[in-house]
């Protein structure tokens, strides 16, 4: 009777094993062929996160160099808008510049908005991305170099006149002293000066040779000597030339001399809304020249000290 049993016993165990590895193996095979078109997808669902996460790095990035840009850009703008002098010719030039930056900043705005639905944006929606970027990015590159801020005070001395005059007048000719007076606290300024030279006079080389230690742009001419005994030493053209060109670097220019062969330069750089100041001598000055300057303040008013030294004349008549 116990053999019947535990025979009985085995063969239950044995169909019911049998079976549930027949369900196991059936089900089994079931995910297994299931599984396989995933496993198949996957390298491509990789590389597509991958090629998804560079495209989206590289916007983000090429969106904040050129924001960056933009912003360097308008900083200057803002550095030059806010001169309170600023001159016509740069706002001129500014115009356009500032409306070609606004459109720009419309466009990368409308491309963040997309940058930030990338993540279901087809292949080819990212190319178009891409592409729309680089011509984001060719317009900013492309804008035309601002001009940079200019300085304070640019200053013209005349020296022959100058110092005639000063030697007329019996007044003190104290550069350092003299042009901080003038400058009434902008120290941001440049000076040129203009002068003959006789190489014979130690003195005038020693003059000019302190002037260049000061910082000063020193312009000069050999005086010239004729058959006839005159002599010329005349940077009157030099002077011209390069209040007409450099002008636009200044917020002021300010010219020391008393010389009306100066008027039309600076009728000139008037009109183009460059500020004028002229300093020099009342009595030995040209009206034109008060005239046409929005301040003119009189060299005879000057308490300095240091004593003028004397340079050649512009021109001198012929010894007879």
């Amino acid at each position: 009777m116990s053999m019947g049993r535990t025979s009985t016993f085995s063969l239950t165990w044995l169909w019911t094993g049998s079976l549930a590895l027949g369900v196991t193996a059936l089900v089994t095979r079931q995910v297994v062929w299931g599984l396989l078109p995933v496993a198949a997808a996957y390298p491509a669902i990789r590389r597509r996160e991958e090629q998804l996460c560079q495209v989206l790095g590289q916007s983000w990035q090429q969106q904040e160099q050129m924001a960056a840009q933009l912003g360097a850009i308008q900083a200057r703008i803002d550095a030059l808008e806010a001169r309170p002098t600023s001159h016509l010719s740069v706002r001129q030039q500014l115009a356009p510049t500032t409306q070609a930056i606004q459109q720009i900043q419309r466009r990368l705005k409308a491309v963040e908005l997309r940058l930030n639905a990338l993540p279901q944006a087809t292949p080819e929606e990212l190319e178009s991305m891409r592409a729309q970027l680089q011509r984001l990015q060719q317009q900013v590159e492309s804008q035309p170099a601002l001009p940079s801020p200019r300085k304070a005070l640019g200053v013209f001395i005349d020296g022959a006149n100058l110092h005639a005059s000063a030697q007329q007048s019996g007044s003190p000719l104290d550069y350092p002293g003299l042009l901080s007076w003038l400058g009434q606290g902008r120290t941001e300024m440049e000076v040129h000066f203009y002068s003959g030279t006789d190489p014979h006079n130690l003195g005038q080389r020693r003059f000019l040779a302190e002037l260049r230690k000061l910082g000063y742009r020193v312009v000069t001419k050999p005086v010239v000597t004729r058959a006839d005994g005159s002599r010329k030493a005349n940077l009157d053209g030099e002077l011209i030339v390069d209040l007409m060109t450099l002008y636009s670097r200044y917020e002021t220019v300010l010219l020391l001399s008393g010389d009306g062969d100066f008027a039309p330069a600076l009728r000139h750089i008037r009109s183009q809304g460059c500020r004028l100041e002229v300093a020099a001598y009342r009595p030995s000055t040209h009206p034109e020249l008060i005239r046409l300057a929005d301040r003119f303040v009189d060299l005879c008013a000057w308490q300095g000290t240091g004593i003028p030294v004397p340079l050649p004349a512009k021109q001198t008549a012929a010894s007879g």
